[in-house]
């Protein structure tokens, strides 16, 4: 009996659904990394800006500013 022809165990098949989300969890890491990029600054504004949502600009004010 060859090695292609040996029966597969739950053993390989737990063994290769934790190689693949080993792998998964790598890929997910590269694309959100668990500190989020920019400036500390800018950072902080998102955090006010999403405190309090009704505030700021009023939309049609947004919209005039960018030729919309």
């Amino acid at each position: 009996m060859s090695a292609s022809d040996k029966p597969i165990t739950r053993a390989d098949l737990d063994a290769f659904k934790n190689e693949i989300l080993a792998a998964m969890r790598e890929m997910i890491a590269q694309l959100w990394p668990l500190e989020p990029p920019g400036a500390p600054d800018k950072l902080a504004r998102i955090d006010r800006a999403r405190a309090n949502p009704n505030s700021g600009v009023p939309h049609e004010a947004f919209l005039k500013e960018f030729g919309l």
